[in-house]
């Protein structure tokens, strides 16, 4: 069947919706005097729209007055939250309405606390193509904001680039005068991972996975039940499938990630038994499961496959790779290195979805292997 969108006048009707309705159920109070405004909104779209109000509109959260929710937003501007409520509504973005690089970095912290992703998305973009020379200029107002969190990855790249490019110069910029040189406390803390590959906030979903947390509840950073600790690193230890089981058999559990070579594309599966489990046959488990973390900024891109025919979850053979299922991933066909062309795999056999869009052999530019442990 095929379906021709008429997106144009949809906008428009969602548009008027939130300008002119009568039936709204929200009050957001936002801002504070004397910058301070109430905004009127429709519950049902705010839910759709955004994990964040998902969660601040259910019971044990969102107040009542009378027979309207009520939610207070006070650290946000009004002028910024009607931005984001417009994008919400109608997907569309006023960028005449923020006359300044600092009305946009405001913007993309008050997407990334909504879970506005596509809105973070589009705005970190803008900042780094079109407003890339207010960003070396105001470097020190972008390095605090960018660094309080791992959703701004581009702009976190961008800030360690500048400061390794000319280190004394970007450094003498942010550094109190009278103290001493050091790069240190203006890199980025990556928590409880060591990787190039993943930040703690992809670990925190891969755990929220293996715990099989809804949606709605994954976990955070902070309340992440398991440290991720690197065992090998192609680019540092080696592709073979030799290295891969002098440094992973015997480990306990464990996710593999690995980079897609020519496209922008991480996958990986968990373990969640150790590989080395048998010389040569099958592993029999319910737990594992495979993963695409789309490009690995875009988080609205995530897929998740589990296994869906236990008694050939994972294949162990000494002399090879990591190996899900028949086809499902496999890294080092006929024993090759990952690194070489056509030497992994990934065809839907026993896993729920396939976690690629081709099924033609690649290699990986980039891989890593960690052990995955409780924190308890």
């Amino acid at each position: 069947m095929t379906i021709e969108y008429f997106l144009s006048s949809l906008c428009e009707d969602f548009s008027r919706l939130l300008e002119c309705s009568d039936d709204y159920n929200v009050k957001i109070k936002v801002g504070q005097e004397p910058d301070y405004r109430v905004f009127d909104a429709h519950s049902v779209i705010l839910r759709a729209r955004s994990s964040y109000f998902r969660a601040a509109l259910s019971k044990d959260w969102a107040k009542s007055e009378g027979d309207k929710l009520v939610l207070l937003k006070p650290n946000i501007s009004p002028k910024i939250f009607e931005v984001a409520l417009r994008f919400i509504y109608t997907g569309g973005l006023a960028w005449d309405t923020l006359k300044s690089a600092e009305d946009l970095l405001d913007l993309l912290v008050a997407a990334d606390e909504m879970g506005l992703t596509e809105l973070l998305s589009r705005v970190e973009t803008h900042l780094l193509y079109q407003r890339s020379e207010w960003l070396k200029k105001n470097f020190v107002l972008v390095h605090r904001t960018v660094f309080k969190t791992e959703s701004f990855r581009n702009l976190q790249q961008f800030c360690l680039e500048k400061i390794s490019h000319d280190p004394q110069n970007t450094l003498r910029t942010i550094l109190i005068p009278g103290s001493k040189p050091t790069i240190g406390p203006f890199l980025p803390s990556r928590g409880e991972i060591q990787s190039t590959l993943i930040n703690i906030q992809h670990a925190s979903i891969i755990s929220s996975w293996i715990d099989r947390r809804d949606p709605l509840h994954y976990y955070t950073p902070a309340d992440s039940p398991y440290k991720f600790t690197t065992l090998l690193r192609g680019t540092r230890d080696g592709f073979s499938p030799k290295i891969f089981r002098e440094r992973c058999n015997n480990q306990g559990s464990t996710v593999v990630v690995l980079k897609i070579h020519g496209k922008p594309q991480l996958i990986g599966g968990y373990n969640p038994i150790h590989w080395g489990y048998t010389d040569k046959g099958w592993v029999n488990t319910t737990q594992s499961f495979l993963f695409s973390l789309g490009d690995g900024i875009n988080l609205a891109h995530l897929t998740l496959s589990r296994v869906q025919n236990a008694e050939c979850a994972i294949w162990e053979n000494h002399y090879r790779g990591p190996k899900f299922g028949y086809l499902d991933l496999v890294m080092g066909l006929s024993g090759h290195s990952f690194n070489e062309p056509g030497s992994c795999q990934c065809q839907r056999r026993q896993y729920e979805k396939s976690i690629v869009d081709s099924l033609e052999l690649f290699h990986a530019d980039e891989y890593e292997v960690f052990q995955v442990i409780s924190k308890g």
